[in-house]
């Protein structure tokens, strides 16, 4: 099987790629509007907002494209599934659909949209990460992550 050669990069990629780029872009117009004056200095001081404020949008995207697998891949590592702690079967399924959704949703940029992630399922794939995760040897991921919680509320 022959290989295209190029490599498709991953929408979190893509996206810190483009955010980086906006915000090269926001400096070199900084440098520009600094040796600028009047209606130029304000059309480019402008175009400096605007890229800053589209770079921080990429940026956030392609955190939330990732933040699903960021909570979960090492508690599935460190703690394997025969190891958590599954009270509820029907939970456990409701997350793997939801996680499933979010790594759906995170292919394509066009479902990313621009939510907040004080509105997002990180504070619900949080709640039941803590759940599944053993009592006995889990302690610091779960102060963890009810930190994460906690931080997000007060974000609102």
């Amino acid at each position: 099987m022959a290989s295209s050669g190029k490599r498709k990069k991953s929408i979190f990629t893509q996206f810190i790629e483009d955010g980086t780029k906006d915000m090269i872009a926001a400096r070199e117009l900084y440098d520009k509007a600094q040796k600028s004056y009047g209606k130029e200095k304000d059309a480019l001081e402008e175009k400096k907002i605007f890229l800053m404020a589209s770079a921080s949008e990429k940026f956030s995207k392609g955190l939330y494209a990732v933040y699903s697998g960021v909570i979960l891949f090492p508690v599935l590592f460190l703690f394997p599934v025969k190891r958590l702690e599954i009270r509820n079967p029907r939970a456990f399924q409701n997350l793997g659909n939801k996680i499933k959704e979010l790594f759906k949703r995170a292919e394509d940029p066009k479902k990313i949209g621009h939510r907040a992630i004080t509105r997002s399922d990180l504070k619900e794939i949080l709640h039941f990460t803590i759940e599944l995760l053993p009592k006995d040897t889990a302690k610091e991921f779960k102060l963890l992550y009810r930190k994460i919680i906690d931080y997000n509320k007060a974000e609102k």
